[in-house]
């Protein structure tokens, strides 16, 4: 996404320089693309006339709607001639952040107010973006050097925002400039409740019809989020599908926290001989849209403490607790086991009917090491010749099954 910002910052006179004060020397900030661009389009950002490896910091400034300052600074040096180019010359240590990022200057924004989060209410109006070029890297600000003045929209040219009072419906549609038919979105936020439409505003921008859509805490709308009827987003759905401009035969749905609950597929993760309770695979496997339920069986807070004797009712009760589980999707949950996890997901997918997929990594296709009981029973499970699971006696019973 940066070639095309980098190839105009190299063209002479790519862009005029930024309104700057009259009092500043011969340091410039340059700007593609100059004076306004889209809040996600990337910013091409130069300073010109420094000194020769001059040390400088950069500083990024806005206000936010309600009058709360963010501000984010970067430390650099110019190359032999003189120049700084953010999309080639990598940030110093000591900044907000280091490293080679073009855009660095606007994520690393911060809030001067603790726990304070920047969020755009009127999409109509942009953030006004302030840049700073100060003298050298010290703990305070060194003198003022360049500034330049830059607006980030949100609305992009042509696009329409349609405030949307349908039926029961309260959301606001924005449609992309042409004449369509676009893809279509139903744009979901969580907790917070309102209509939040900045995202579903850059999403217009980018050729979808977007249904920002209010489902608690907005006009006539319930004002605490106790229960909700599905019929509410039926109703949104059917009126994409049926409006003129929007591309059948589905629409796209887009939510976060609340407006992206589950349920989701579930999973449970186990580990080998180790013991403890092992979650970095639950977790990478959560950030792929799994509910990953991480469970140790062994050497854990008050389990045993040595992997002697397991009980498969506690695998039986983790199989239920995740697929009875309101975010899990049903019928059936999976099961990925590594070592010793491996052997018993073998056990699990052969006896509980809950569980209908396996991954089993590195274990052995009999049991080892520890005796499997249920109830009052005990069996080893070995494998038979036809490749399925048997139960075989050691103590009470003339039959071993699970069901």
């Amino acid at each position: 996404m940066w070639v095309p910002a980098l190839r105009l910052l190299r063209r002479v006179g790519a862009c005029a320089p930024c309104r700057r004060s009259s009092a500043m020397g011969a340091p410039r900030v340059r700007l593609v693309p100059d004076g306004r661009s889209l809040w996600d389009e990337p910013l091409g950002l130069a300073v010109q006339g420094l000194g020769p490896r001059q040390e400088v910091t950069l500083r990024a400034a806005l206000q936010d709607e309600a009058g709360e300052d963010f501000e984010a600074c970067g430390r650099y040096r110019a190359d032999g001639r003189g120049e700084l180019e953010l999309g080639r010359a990598p940030a110093l240590l000591g900044g907000s952040f280091s490293g080679l990022e073009p855009m660095g200057l606007l994520w690393a924004l911060r809030p001067r107010r603790p726990f304070w989060r920047l969020l755009k209410r009127d999409v109509r109006s942009p953030f006004r973006l302030r840049l700073d070029v100060l003298e050298g890297h010290g703990p305070l600000p060194g003198r003022l050097l360049a500034r330049a003045e830059h607006e980030r929209c949100f609305l992009g040219p042509g696009v329409v925002r349609l405030p949307l009072r349908h039926g029961r419906l309260r959301a606001t549609l924005f449609l992309p400039p042409g004449d369509g038919p676009f893809p279509g979105i139903i744009d979901l936020y969580g907790t917070g409740g309102g209509l939040p439409e900045y995202r579903a505003c850059l999403l217009a921008n980018h050729g979808f019809a977007t249904l920002a859509l209010a489902y608690y805490n907005y006009e006539d709308l319930p004002k605490e989020m106790t229960e909700f009827h599905l019929e509410y987003f039926e109703e949104a759905v059917n009126y994409m599908l049926e409006h003129p401009q929007v591309k059948g035969p589905g629409v796209g749905l887009l939510g976060i926290s609340k407006g992206g609950d589950g349920p989701f597929p579930g999973v449970i993760d186990m580990f080998g001989d180790e013991g403890g309770l092992t979650e970095y695979r639950a977790s990478l496997l959560a950030n792929h849209g799994f509910a990953a339920l991480s469970l140790p069986y062994f050497d854990f807070e008050d389990l045993p403490r040595v992997m002697k004797d397991l009980n498969f009712e506690y695998f039986e009760e983790a199989a239920r607790f995740l697929q009875r589980h309101p975010k899990v999707k049903g019928p059936g949950i999976g099961v990925i086991g590594t070592g010793k996890g491996a052997e018993l997901a073998f056990s699990m997918i052969t006896y509980l009917p809950e569980v209908v997929a396996a991954v089993c990594i590195s274990g052995c296709s009999f049991h080892t090491v520890a005796d499997l009981h249920y109830g009052s029973d005990s069996a080893f499970l070995t494998q038979a010749d036809s490749h399925s699971f048997n139960g075989m006696i050691m103590l009470h019973a003339p039959a071993f099954a699970l069901g």
